[in-house]
């Protein structure tokens, strides 16, 4: 995505008596997902806010453009406000954005400054925009069986059920025990009972907190405790016997796949709609031309009309000299997709999770040759090869990138591809969804 971007700049406070340890348990701290009303249109926008010194700082993505770190925001208690500017006049503000913030929902207004033009929309001077948003708290899913290796030469086997509230399972191996059922109250995950397993022992304490898991699995008189972070198919933390010391292990998840699913039949565009790109009216320059879904021109983005969650998504595209596009997942992460043969790394580069993961290689191939993307999402977590080379490893995503459909990061959405750029061709496009 290439267009004129806001350059965020918060106005600078100074929190009185305010200290790391306060700014760390504020409400305010984290990751919102945001929706703001702009004449009757809804947008999608995100912000985080994160201790930083013992105040605040922050990270906004508007309804394009990239994403923007930021100085110091104020915080009040339950009240937020901040100011962003354009990246053309960086001493004037743009926007101003005043907040509350109860539980996990944020609401609050954006104004428009009554001196400055938008670069892409015509806002009416000293408009106000309201806006409401939720707290987003990865909420790991643990089902499957995980392939551990611990340690130098060590393996074991941990299988685990999580169906509602519930988890059970077993870990087999060295490492051997049960893990008793427990439920989740909130984002917490407590023993209720044990499994009664001959041999083989039970849970004293077991928590899930988002990405956090935590297991105590008795084994026989003894207990060993498990930590990891669950990141999608990867869980890597440490496993500690009694009497002995914490050994470091990764465990992959053998994950079970769905039939693929051809998104484009190469015929026509049955199981697509055109949409206009945000703020603007485009015409429709789609169409299949020799088996290839074809944009001849800039104009309306494409989406499909189912959605997804987990997948693996294989998708063929060629860019012309100077062209530029995107692969959107579930509608809000945009792979960016442009002529960058030979270019630097970056960012904003083929390959990249526009503006918040830069690929590790430059992979591209040069302009009007065809290449690939195998993508993997699970969770938020994404891996990218382009044209056989892993170019994103299972990184987290942190939000949503610019010309997001939506911001409700808690659902799936559907594959799009940016079409207001000008020409660009896919084709093999075929989606395997997770079981």
């Amino acid at each position: 995505m290439q267009r004129t971007t806001l350059m965020l700049g918060f106005a600078m406070a100074t929190l009185s008596t305010c200290t790391l340890a306060a700014a760390a348990e504020s409400p305010a701290a984290g990751r919102w997902d945001l929706t703001v009303m702009v004449g009757g249109r809804k947008v999608p926008s995100w912000l985080e806010i994160r201790p930083q010194d013992g105040k605040f700082a922050g990270t906004v993505c508007s309804e394009a453009g990239g994403i923007q770190k930021v100085g110091e925001v104020k915080v009040n208690g339950d009240k937020v406000e901040f100011k962003s500017d354009l990246v053309e006049k960086p001493d004037k503000f743009y926007f101003t954005y005043t907040a509350t913030i109860k539980n996990n929902t944020i609401n609050g207004t954006r104004k428009v400054a009554k001196d400055l033009k938008h670069p892409w929309e015509n806002l009416p001077p000293g408009a106000k925009h309201p806006f409401i948003g939720l707290k987003f708290i990865p909420d790991a899913d643990v089902s499957g069986t995980w392939k551990m290796d611990v340690g130098k030469d060590d393996k074991a086997t941990l299988t685990l059920s999580q169906a509602a509230s519930n988890i059970s399972g077993k870990m087999t191996g060295k490492q051997a025990g049960v893990v008793g059922k427990a439920a989740t109250q909130g984002a917490a995950l407590t023993t209720t009972q044990a499994a009664e397993v001959a041999g083989a022992g039970e849970v004293t304490k077991a928590v899930l907190h988002g990405e956090a898991l935590t297991l105590a699995i008795k084994e026989g008189e003894k207990t060993c405790k498990l930590e990891a972070n669950v990141k999608g198919d990867v869980m890597e933390g440490t496993i500690e016997h009694a009497g002995g010391k914490p050994e470091n292990f990764t465990a992959h998840r053998e994950r079970k796949w769905g039939e693929p699913i051809k998104l484009f039949n190469g015929k026509n565009l049955e199981g697509w709609k055109t949409i206009d790109p945000p703020g603007e009216k485009a015409n429709n320059n789609w169409k299949v031309v020799d088996g290839v879904l074809t944009n001849t021109a800039g104009g309306k983005n494409i989406v499909s009309e189912k959605n997804f969650k987990d997948f693996k998504l294989h998708v063929e595209f060629r860019v012309p000299t100077h062209g530029n596009s995107g692969v959107y997942l579930r509608g809000r992460y945009e792979i960016q997709v442009q002529d960058d043969a030979g270019n630097p790394t970056g960012a904003h580069n083929c390959g990249a999770l526009y503006s918040r993961i830069a690929p590790s290689v430059n992979a591209a191939k040069p302009a009007g040759e065809w290449q690939s993307f195998d993508i993997t999402l699970v969770g938020q977590y994404l891996t990218v090869v382009h044209n056989g080379q892993t170019v994103i490893d299972n990184k987290e995503i942190e939000g949503i990138t610019g010309g997001a459909l939506d911001s409700n990061e808690f659902e799936g959405g559907p594959i799009y591809f940016q079409g207001d750029h000008g020409k660009i061709e896919y084709r093999n496009i075929v989606l395997t969804p997770a079981k």
